[in-house]
């Protein structure tokens, strides 16, 4: 989570890791570089990594491994608000049984964007139905009931539940849903037309960024 002190241990190990011949190792290098440099907003060049992940990952590794490749890939696009590209590569990393839970949030929210909400209804059901039980699948699930309720049009619940989860994420900031949420809280305030709690909430995401 901190990629301008990552940079440089890549580096010496890229290095390293040629000498020996290492190259599934070096293939999770690229792997972590590719994260680091979407960290930086440096979306071109993570792409590039994750699609030549794509394309040799076959001479050394598994499905397993591509899995989470076009998992990282999609949440790079929903990041650049490419909804439909994060749509295909989230689907082809469920077809490959990805564990990863993150795909469902990138899957319902670019439905949601794109104005499909019973497609993005549907993903949220599909992970619910899996019943996980794991810390993070419930943080995971914790955003899918917020972003259900508003699609829901659910106006009670889903202030609740957003308000409830918000207060959460600074424990899980890998999760980086924090935007999402404020994103959905700014569109379901203009809606309203409720310009008192509108204002708040956009004060709220400009101090998250400025302590980003």
């Amino acid at each position: 989570m901190k990629p301008e002190k990552a940079f440089p241990l890549l580096e010496e190990c890229k290095r390293e890791f040629h000498n020996a011949g290492a190259h599934r190792r070096f293939l999770n290098l690229k792997f972590n570089q590719a994260h680091c440099f979407m960290k930086l907003g440096l979306f071109n060049e993570a792409d590039q990594i994750y699609l030549n992940l794509i394309q040799t990952y076959d001479q050394v590794d598994t499905e397993r491994f591509v899995a989470m490749v076009y998992s990282n890939y999609s949440w790079s696009k929903l990041l650049q608000k490419k909804y439909a590209e994060a749509i295909n590569l989230a689907q082809t990393a469920v077809q490959l049984k990805t564990n990863f839970e993150d795909v469902y949030i990138t899957l319902s929210y670019s439905f949601y964007q794109l104005g499909e909400s019973e497609k993005a209804l549907s993903v949220i059901d599909d992970f619910r139905a899996q019943e996980r039980t794991d810390p993070r699948s419930k943080m995971v699930m914790k955003f899918l009931e917020v972003l259900e309720s508003y699609l829901l049009k659910d106006k009670v619940y889903f202030e609740c539940l957003a308000n409830q989860l918000l207060p959460l994420l600074p424990e899980w900031k890998d999760l980086e849903v924090d935007l999402l949420v404020y994103q959905m809280l700014i569109d379901y305030y203009k809606a309203e037309q409720n310009e008192h709690e509108l204002c708040g909430v956009q004060e709220k995401m400009i101090k998250f960024l400025l302590k980003e």
